[in-house]
């Protein structure tokens, strides 16, 4: 299923049509997971993760409300150097476009719905606008090494050949 979904090639249709939407921040892992828009902090900040005390938080961890503002609130395991201060300041510009929610949930986002609900037609629809020929190929053939049953197998050649 993950190669269906295009989790080993360079276009990655599925990752690319989600994105999370920040709600408390109690379900994202602030450095580990991809909720910025880019890739992962501690990918994009070795040294800031290297040095935090809170490697394995959640955002909702990172900071606290004051009044009806997020605060971040950073613990390292050290001071800082200069050229980490600076890093910081730009870590800091990426997390303040981001507005928390207070008492909301984290969620994913389906980009190619309105609604931003992911649906079985709405992901086969994107799917089939992204996926060339060669593509259902190589689908059919990683479909052929699995496990599944030939009804299982059929239903699916049915429903990407849309017969």
């Amino acid at each position: 299923m993950l190669k269906a979904c295009g989790a080993d090639s360079e276009d990655k249709w599925f990752d690319n049509s989600k994105d999370w939407k920040m709600g408390e921040g109690k379900q994202t892992m602030f450095w580990l997971d991809e909720w910025t828009g880019q890739e992962c902090l501690v990918v994009l900040y070795p040294r800031l993760f290297l040095i935090s005390k809170q490697k394995h938080d959640t955002v909702h961890k990172m900071g606290q409300w004051e009044d009806d503002t997020w605060v971040w609130k950073f613990r390292w395991r050290r001071e800082r150097f200069v050229w980490e201060e600076d890093q910081i300041l730009t870590l800091l510009q990426i997390l303040n476009t981001f507005s928390m929610k207070k008492l909301k949930d984290d969620s994913w986002n389906w980009k190619p719905e309105p609604s931003g609900e992911l649906s079985v037609s709405s992901a086969y629809k994107t799917l089939m606008s992204q996926t060339s020929t060669n593509g259902r190929q190589e689908l059919f053939a990683c479909m052929w090494k699995l496990d599944i049953p030939p009804k299982v197998f059929m239903f699916v050649w049915r429903l990407f050949t849309n017969l």
